[in-house]
């Protein structure tokens, strides 16, 4: 079994933890991976559609794990056991507004995710959704993220911890109850991790192309619609530019 780099770069972000729970785990390669590698000693994987379970069933057999993993048939957090004793959750390969309507239904039905020390968030699209509500709504740290291209597509990943008190220090910075994250800390991330700043300044350049190319096209509109997508998406670039004066104020 061969892991997408993506996929790979989850696993390489988890901590070692008791139990791993995967939300929309599809054919279950993170959980064999993370057993395998002894990130978990144990993993729920969990999907909402009965075929990729089937195919995780298999793949988890084929592995020689089915005493290490166990399949739920699950919308989110919905079927999977409050006293399952879930310590580290990863949810990626779906939408930052899909995501945070999962993380919301299971904060009710988890005391607050209060057992969980790490949340390996993939938002496909919408980021900024996300991080506005796991820092104002959840009141999670957001500790690092990575950027990473993958046949040709950007992706992002966030390592999500629970605050210790008022203030939890890192290698590679400091977060408290009143980090302040400003528009463009919302929308493109604030705590890059280092290692893959390349690819994150990359995907910046990539997006603001991206943008330049939809104003183009809604210029040649008219009304009020055209004129407020115009104005969102030079904002959009503004805020871009924004991260990348910081990065180079930084000399990076």
């Amino acid at each position: 079994m061969k892991l997408s780099k993506r996929l790979n770069a989850v696993v390489d972000l988890m901590e070692s933890c008791g139990k791993l729970c995967d939300i929309g785990c599809d054919h279950g390669y993170v959980s064999i991976e993370s057993v395998l590698r002894g990130k978990a000693r144990y993993s729920i994987a969990a999907d909402t559609a009965k075929g990729p379970l089937d195919i995780a069933e298999k793949n988890i057999s084929d592995a020689g794990l089915k005493d290490r993993i166990s399949c739920i048939l699950s919308d989110g957090f919905k079927h999977i056991p409050e006293d399952a004793g879930i310590d580290c959750v990863v949810i990626t390969g779906m939408g930052g507004r899909l995501i945070k309507s999962i993380l919301k239904d299971g904060a009710d039905s988890f005391g607050g995710f209060n057992s969980i020390s790490q949340f390996i968030l993939g938002p496909q699209s919408e980021p900024e959704v996300l991080r506005s509500f796991l820092i104002n709504e959840l009141s999670l740290c957001i500790k690092k993220e990575l950027c990473i291209e993958d046949e040709g597509k950007f992706y992002t990943l966030l390592d999500v911890r629970r605050f210790c008190g008022n203030v939890e220090v890192y290698e590679d910075h400091k977060a408290s109850m009143g980090d302040k994250y400003g528009e463009a800390d919302i929308m493109y991330g604030k705590y890059i991790d280092e290692a893959s700043m390349d690819t994150y300044i990359r995907q910046l350049m990539h997006l603001k192309k991206k943008n330049l190319t939809a104003i183009s096209m809604a210029e040649r509109g008219s009304g009020d619609s055209a004129a407020e997508k115009i104005k969102e998406l030079k904002y959009k670039n503004h805020l871009i530019d924004i991260k990348l004066e910081e990065l180079d104020k930084r000399g990076i």
